[in-house]
């Protein structure tokens, strides 16, 4: 782990820090999501056998359980709306994706718990305790500002919201809809949970990046203000040696860095693409429903419940909004890593001396072959294009599904 109080970090934003991921790291135990744990004595995360096990166990539960839970989630949907079958069908599909998804992350965290310890006991401590010396307040305050935003909305907002909704509904069609809420809220919990965790690694590498890319704009300045053609030659190669070394030392850091990305990816990658289709669906269906629920209230079959309708919007809002700050963060990943290419490009050279214009030369040939991104399987990047795409196919699907129930309640 990173040396903060080395680095010069303050004490109270170390603690803000520590609180919220202590609060994520709980909830991802309880749950089964959490394999690993960091060993004060050994100063290294380590592989606990007692949470793998429990993982498995949930696993082996959610792949046998949940098929005899589905029956009750089609008979709950349909005596809620009971005009026809297509809301039901579509709200028992969406349990259906929701289960597979989550077995599926559950079978990765399993299989990928020794991966997921070498990648965080691999990441390059020495480089980033220097960048963070040089870091101000206002820096390093940006990523504590994401990740509480998506703390207290994306998951504190959101299950307290989801809590009121089952109430709600267990109160307008009786206490037999309990199960159904579980088994509705549970997925969303995994679901932020793994989305927290990714989220952390994209705003690590945001943070870092743009870290880099400061100390080369620093440095870009220190070239332009001296006049290398007034200096001597020993003092002219002694300047250029200096830089020199500075660049090689960011280079090896922009490699860590990009390292750090692929590792990211390679664990978290299909998880990623799950929660973005399941996100895609859900959001759907939600948006339907929420068309199916009022015109059935304006027909006069089913009792008006602004509360229960306030809350599912604030759900299905949150939902998107967790995708919609991923993709945020993606951009900005993406962007100081071509930000990273044009301040070397901008760096004088012509007077500089050869071993500098080869650390520029072999920097840039390195940005040009890495090119650092949140590539999801290699069929998308996550970053703002991701998300008009997702709410222009949203649209479309959700006229396509009012047309269909539109000509199954024609005579």
């Amino acid at each position: 782990m990173i040396n903060f109080e080395r680095a010069g970090v303050p004490q109270w934003l170390i603690r803000a820090f520590k609180i919220q991921i202590a609060f994520v790291r709980i909830i991802a135990r309880i749950i089964g999501l959490r394999c690993t744990y960091f060993s004060n004595k050994t100063g290294q995360f380590e592989l606990s056998t007692f949470d793998r096990a429990y993982s498995t166990v949930i696993l082996i539960i959610l792949i046998v359980g949940f098929p005899f839970a589905l029956p009750l989630v089609y008979k709950g949907a349909r005596n809620v709306i009971p005009s026809n079958s297509v809301p039901a069908l579509i709200g028992t599909f969406s349990v259906i994706f929701n289960f597979i998804v989550i077995i599926l992350i559950y079978l990765k965290e399993v299989v990928n718990s020794k991966k997921i310890i070498k990648y965080l006991n691999g990441v390059s401590q020495e480089i980033e305790e220097r960048f963070l010396r040089d870091a101000t307040i206002r820096e390093l305050c940006d990523p504590l500002f994401y990740f509480l935003f998506k703390f207290l909305i994306c998951e504190v907002v959101f299950l307290l919201t989801n809590a009121f909704s089952m109430i709600s509904v267990i109160k307008q069609f009786g206490s037999s809809f309990i199960l159904v809420g579980v088994l509705s809220m549970y997925p969303y919990l995994v679901h932020f949970t793994v989305s927290t965790t990714v989220f952390i690694g994209s705003l690590r590498l945001k943070f870092f990046f743009r870290l880099l890319n400061k100390n080369l704009m620093n440095l870009a300045r220190e070239v332009q203000k001296n006049n290398i053609a007034e200096m001597r030659q020993y003092e002219r190669i002694s300047f250029s040696c200096n830089l020199s070394d500075k660049l090689d030392e960011y280079s090896l850091y922009y490699e860590s860095i990009s390292n750090a990305t692929k590792g990211l990816l390679d664990l978290y990658s299909l998880q990623l693409l799950l929660l973005i289709i399941n996100n895609f669906i859900a959001t759907t269906f939600q948006m339907f429903l929420q068309y199916v629920f009022t015109r059935l209230i304006f027909m006069g079959r089913l009792e008006a419940n602004i509360t229960l309708a306030s809350f599912s919007m604030v759900v299905l809002i949150i939902g998107f909004l967790d995708f919609t700050m991923h993709g945020i963060v993606g951009q900005h990943v993406r962007d100081e890593a071509k930000r990273t290419g044009l301040i070397l490009h901008k760096i004088p050279t012509h007077q500089m001396d050869i071993r500098f214009r080869r650390s520029i030369e072999t920097f840039s040939l390195q940005v040009l072959h890495e090119n650092p991104s949140l590539s999801i399987c290699g069929f998308f990047i996550l970053d703002i294009g991701l998300i008009s795409s997702v709410i222009a196919g949203i649209s479309s699907y959700v006229l396509i599904l009012i047309q269909f129930d539109q000509a199954q309640e024609a005579p």
